[in-house]
């Protein structure tokens, strides 16, 4: 009984921490990653147009929008390997590996995580 309610705990943690990490991403963000998954048939090229994707070194690139628990929290994403472009407080934006942004997103640090949206124009010019 004991060794079920410990279990049950540690399952309970489990999931709670996954739900945190899902609440500390954009909808867009998500939706990039579903994308990038193996088993859909987006190619990188594909991708890479769709969300600005960057190639450096083999790794890809996105440029995002972070919001930090602390301003002093910053020197933590470098283990991330993540290049801050601009800082404002607890606010920054960045250039993060896809590959590491569902990590950031467990990251107690870090309170949100959004990808930049293609720029499309829609009412550019006046009739």
């Amino acid at each position: 009984m004991k060794n079920t309610f410990i279990a049950f705990i540690c399952l309970l943690c489990t999931i709670t921490m996954a739900q945190n990490a899902h609440n500390k991403i954009s909808p867009y963000t998500a939706m990039m990653l579903a994308d990038m998954e193996p088993h859909t048939c987006n190619t990188h090229r594909q991708s890479e147009q769709a969300y600005l994707l960057k190639q450096r070194d083999g790794i890809w690139y996105a440029n995002a929008f972070l919001i930090l628990h602390s301003a002093n929290d910053a020197d933590v994403l470098q283990q991330y390997h993540v290049h801050i472009n601009t800082c404002v407080g607890p606010y920054l934006t960045v250039t993060l590996p896809i590959t590491e942004i569902k990590h950031l997103a467990l990251c107690e640090q870090v309170d949100y995580i959004e990808i930049g949206e293609p720029v499309k124009p829609l009412m550019d010019s006046a009739r």
